[in-house]
């Protein structure tokens, strides 16, 4: 499943630019992970907002991005202020797995072993922070 949010180009208006695409992978909706289910049950019509059509979409948008995740703590927020917290402690987390990469091609370069052991604490540092935010996601799941 995916979905993004789109918007007219402000220099020309007849194209669409599209923004914050949110793709989830593959995966059983009656298979053994129940979070899919989960999610599954939060994307129907009756649970979503219905202020308008941006915020029914908005929603599906928001409950997808919240698949990702599944793989990290195997739950799925349980409600729309859960959901919100949860999405933000996500982003922080990609953030640090992103830093934590650099730090590794930076280590994989280095040569002398004070740096390599300066940049294995930072790497500990940064793996201790997404520890933290995973717990934090635990408990809004």
């Amino acid at each position: 499943m995916s979905t993004c949010h789109k918007r007219l180009n402000k220099n020309a208006r007849t194209k669409v630019v599209i923004e914050q695409p949110t793709i989830t992978g593959w995966f059983q909706p009656k298979g053994e992970v129940k979070a899919y289910s989960k999610l599954l049950n939060a994307l129907t019509i009756s649970n979503l907002t219905f202020e308008n059509l941006y915020r029914i979409y908005d929603d599906v948008h928001q409950w997808l991005h919240c698949e990702k995740l599944i793989p990290l703590v195997g739950s799925v927020p349980t409600n729309t202020e859960n959901r919100e917290k949860a999405i933000l402690s996500l982003v922080q987390v990609q953030d640090h797995q992103k830093a934590i990469e650099q730090l590794q091609q930076e280590q994989k370069r280095q040569l002398d072993f004070g740096v390599k052991m300066e940049l294995h604490m930072k790497i500990k540092s940064q793996e201790q922070q997404i520890n933290i935010h995973l717990q934090q996601i635990r408990e809004l799941c």
